[in-house]
C-alpha cells in the first residue's frame, strides 16, 4: 500500500518569509494567500473599470490597501498585525438600532500625521549632540 505515496517537497511548499526574512506561521501563510486572492480580484475588478493599475500612485496606495486587508483577516484569526493599534485609534465604532456603525477619524489621522512629519523634520534639521 506505501508504494502508491509520493513525497514532496511540492512546488511552492517551501518556508515562506515575510519581508524581514522571518518564516510565516501556517495562520499566517493562509492569511497572507487569501489577501492575496483578494487584492488580485479587485485589482481585476479596477481594471475592467478603467483604473490604470500599472500607475506608480496605484502601486503605491495598493501596497497600504493590501497592508490593510492582511491586517483585517490576521484580527479574524487572532493574529496581532501592527495596524491593530492604527485602526483601534482611528476607527470609531458605535452600535445603534442593533447595527454596527463605524467612521473613519479622517480629521484625527491628518493631525497625528501632522505632528509626526513636524517631529521627524525636526530630528532632521537638530544637530547631534556631540
Amino acid at each position: 500500500m506505501d508504494d502508491n505515496i509520493i513525497t514532496g517537497p511540492w512546488p511552492g511548499s517551501e518556508d515562506e518569509l515575510d519581508e524581514s526574512g522571518n518564516e510565516l506561521t501556517e495562520y499566517e501563510q493562509v492569511a497572507e494567500g487569501l489577501t492575496e486572492k483578494l487584492i488580485v480580484q479587485m485589482m481585476h475588478t479596477m481594471q475592467e473599470c478603467g483604473v490604470d493599475i500599472n500607475e506608480t500612485s496605484f502601486i503605491k496606495d495598493t501596497s497600504l490597501v493590501i497592508e490593510f486587508v492582511n491586517a483585517c483577516i490576521y484580527r479574524d484569526m487572532g493574529i496581532e498585525h501592527p495596524l491593530h493599534d492604527f485602526l483601534d485609534n482611528f476607527v470609531k465604532v458605535a452600535i445603534k438600532n442593533e447595527m454596527i456603525h463605524c467612521t473613519v477619524d479622517i480629521d484625527f489621522m491628518a493631525d497625528c500625521l501632522k505632528t509626526v512629519v513636524e517631529e521627524l523634520e525636526n530630528e532632521k534639521n537638530d544637530p547631534e549632540p556631540a
